[in-house]
């Protein structure tokens, strides 16, 4: 297991990724805007981390392509910024079908037409003190059991949260709406919706 930094060993994100075994750690050393492009990763217990007072943004900016597709398993994020700077547009910030054990921790989802697609095999995990910001159809989205806990949804659309057995606690949802605001979830307590169509 290695650790490396971007950019100090790497210029970007995808290139780490490249470069990079199963159980590697990889922190984000910027605050600059890292594209991420329709990448593919297949490694396991991936560790990216924004280093001490960073906050890095990882971009997918065009108008159908998707950020990072994670076929692997046991993936860590903390203090990560996944966004398309085009509300409404750009595929899904990731795309986690049929994985498990992923861990989002103080991350923010902003722009994107989907921010955790789980959408066909789904995924497992915990999303934990994280911010889902315009997202334009679903900003979690799984088959499998998820836990939310301690997050923001700001203006989410369609069914904002589905999670299959999962739970939903300690969150805030403002100005969210279509379909369903929150679906499927074995348990929600603790959570406020203020200004929500459903």
């Amino acid at each position: 297991m290695a650790t490396h930094y971007v950019p100090e060993d790497f210029p970007d994100l995808v290139t780490a990724l490249a470069a990079s075994a199963s159980g590697d750690t990889i922190v984000l050393d910027t605050s600059a805007a890292l594209p991420t492009h329709d990448y593919t990763c297949a490694l396991d217990n991936i560790t990216i981390e924004a280093a001490d007072g960073r906050v890095p943004v990882l971009d997918h900016t065009g108008a159908t392509t998707a950020g990072l597709t994670i076929t692997g398993d046991n993936w860590t994020f903390t203090g990560i910024t996944l966004r398309n700077r085009v509300a409404g547009s750009g595929g899904s910030a990731l795309i986690l079908n049929g994985t498990t054990g992923h861990n989002f921790v103080a991350c923010t989802f902003e722009g994107s037409v989907r921010a955790l697609n789980g959408e066909g095999g789904g995924f497992t995990g915990n999303v934990y003190r994280c911010q889902f910001r315009h997202i334009s159809v679903s900003a979690i989205n799984t088959a499998l059991a998820v836990n939310v806990d301690s997050c923001l949804f700001l203006r989410c659309r369609g069914s904002s949260v589905e999670i299959d057995t999962g739970n939903f606690v300690n969150c805030t949802l403002v100005g969210c709406g279509g379909s369903g605001t929150v679906a499927y979830a074995a348990v929600i307590k603790n959570s406020t919706a203020q200004d929500c169509e459903t």
